[in-house]
């Protein structure tokens, strides 16, 4: 083993202990042993070559309108997810507590859940969903089905989950924030609250399910739209 690295590394003796201008005949000589090296470089090489015209192609026929749809649904299926997991789960579990100790894991849970990750996909997901709402204005929305529906995805996104979070349920949970522990009925405070909130919360729900289903179609009705455009296009 210690002979084969010493044949190996001989020809680069002169490369490793270069100090200044590297001559021709070494670099050659470099250029030789990793053309004619081990067959690991050798299909390392082979498979950067046929790797680069796929990452071309691909790149030619990148469609920003899919991408936009295919981020959309995955936000909105995110946030229905976890509209459902607060209507069927937190809440019930919430109100299995004492109305005190409810209020304040509430307002521990609204606290925290404020973070980058959360934030990424509550603003991001509505910002996607105005770039196609615009995308499909630009277009026409009557041109083409996949325009129609995704017009109707972003605006029920837009309105039945992000305006309202901001119409009700930020309202409430900043209330229930200022609200004092024992100042009032804290179990009134709570069924109050948990009645009102959870209610819109499962429209926030069925609007972002829906959304998602929306997006879904306009990638099908978009993808049968342009696959009959392209031949017509090639002839």
């Amino acid at each position: 083993m210690l002979l084969l690295l010493r044949k190996t590394s001989a020809p680069l003796a002169p490369l490793l202990h270069a100090r200044h201008h590297l001559p021709a005949p070494h670099l050659l000589a470099a250029a030789g042993i990793v053309r004619n090296g081990s067959p690991v470089v050798r299909r390392l090489l082979a498979w950067v070559r046929r790797l680069f015209p796929r990452v071309r192609t691909r790149m030619a026929n990148l469609d920003a309108g899919q991408l936009l749809l295919q981020t959309g649904m995955l936000g909105s299926g995110v946030l229905s997810g976890l509209y459902f997991i607060f209507s069927f789960c937190v809440m019930n579990a919430l109100n299995m507590q004492p109305p005190a100790s409810a209020i304040s894991t509430m307002n521990t849970i609204n606290r925290v859940i404020v973070n980058p990750p959360f934030m990424l996909i509550f603003l991001g997901t509505p910002l996607v969903c105005a770039l196609l709402l615009q995308s499909c204005v630009k277009e026409g929305i009557g041109t083409s089905l996949d325009n129609k529906c995704t017009t109707a995805g972003a605006l029920s996104l837009l309105v039945g989950e992000f305006l309202l979070t901001l119409a009700v349920h930020i309202p409430k949970n900043d209330a229930l924030a200022t609200y004092t522990l024992g100042s009032r009925s804290d179990a009134s405070v709570w069924a109050d609250y948990c009645t009102t909130w959870t209610a819109w919360n499962h429209v926030r729900m069925l609007t972002s399910v829906a959304t998602m289903a929306l997006f879904s179609l306009g990638l099908h009705f978009r993808a049968t739209r342009l696959a009959a455009v392209r031949p017509t296009q090639m002839q």
